[in-house]
Protein backbone atom coordinates (compact mmCIF):
# COMPACT_ATOMS: atom_id res chain seq x y z
CA UNK A 1 0.00 0.00 0.00
CA UNK A 2 2.66 2.50 0.66
CA UNK A 3 4.08 1.96 -2.56
CA UNK A 4 0.79 2.28 -4.39
CA UNK A 5 0.61 5.46 -2.09
CA UNK A 6 4.37 7.02 -3.36
CA UNK A 7 2.59 6.63 -6.61
CA UNK A 8 -1.13 7.72 -6.48
CA UNK A 9 -2.54 9.30 -3.59
CA UNK A 10 -6.25 7.90 -4.92
CA UNK A 11 -4.91 4.79 -2.89
CA UNK A 12 -5.63 7.04 -0.11
CA UNK A 13 -9.56 6.07 -0.74
CA UNK A 14 -9.07 2.31 0.11
CA UNK A 15 -10.22 1.27 3.71
CA UNK A 16 -6.87 0.51 5.04
CA UNK A 17 -8.66 -1.39 8.18
CA UNK A 18 -10.31 -3.73 5.59
CA UNK A 19 -7.47 -4.18 3.55
CA UNK A 20 -5.72 -5.38 6.82
CA UNK A 21 -8.74 -7.76 7.40
CA UNK A 22 -7.59 -9.09 3.42
CA UNK A 23 -4.31 -10.30 4.38
CA UNK A 24 -5.71 -11.78 7.19
CA UNK A 25 -7.23 -14.22 4.82
CA UNK A 26 -4.16 -14.31 2.55
CA UNK A 27 -1.70 -15.16 4.85
CA UNK A 28 -2.77 -16.04 8.47
CA UNK A 29 -5.78 -18.44 7.08
CA UNK A 30 -3.19 -20.48 4.56
CA UNK A 31 -0.58 -20.74 7.51
CA UNK A 32 -2.82 -21.10 10.67
CA UNK A 33 -1.48 -22.35 13.98
CA UNK A 34 -4.77 -23.70 15.14
CA UNK A 35 -7.89 -24.05 12.66
CA UNK A 36 -10.51 -21.39 11.59
CA UNK A 37 -13.39 -21.30 9.92
CA UNK A 38 -14.74 -17.65 9.22
CA UNK A 39 -18.95 -16.87 9.71
CA UNK A 40 -20.88 -16.45 6.71
CA UNK A 41 -20.90 -12.96 7.43
CA UNK A 42 -17.25 -12.75 7.25
CA UNK A 43 -16.71 -14.37 4.26
CA UNK A 44 -19.13 -12.27 2.64
CA UNK A 45 -17.55 -8.70 4.15
CA UNK A 46 -14.15 -9.84 2.97
CA UNK A 47 -15.36 -10.91 -0.62
CA UNK A 48 -17.15 -7.64 -1.07
CA UNK A 49 -13.60 -5.80 0.40
CA UNK A 50 -11.55 -8.25 -2.46
CA UNK A 51 -14.26 -7.09 -5.38
CA UNK A 52 -14.20 -3.22 -4.37
CA UNK A 53 -9.88 -3.72 -4.59
CA UNK A 54 -10.20 -5.48 -7.68
CA UNK A 55 -12.69 -2.55 -9.34
CA UNK A 56 -10.10 -0.01 -7.99
CA UNK A 57 -6.62 -1.70 -9.44
CA UNK A 58 -8.90 -2.61 -12.60
CA UNK A 59 -9.75 0.91 -13.11
CA UNK A 60 -6.40 2.58 -12.29
CA UNK A 61 -4.66 0.01 -14.78
CA UNK A 62 -7.02 1.53 -17.49
CA UNK A 63 -6.35 4.85 -16.54
CA UNK A 64 -2.93 4.07 -17.28
CA UNK A 65 -3.50 2.65 -20.60
CA UNK A 66 -5.29 5.93 -21.70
Amino acid sequence: MELCLSVDEKFKKLDQEKLEELTFYAVEIRYPDTFYQPSIEEVQEALKQAINLKEFILKKLREIEE
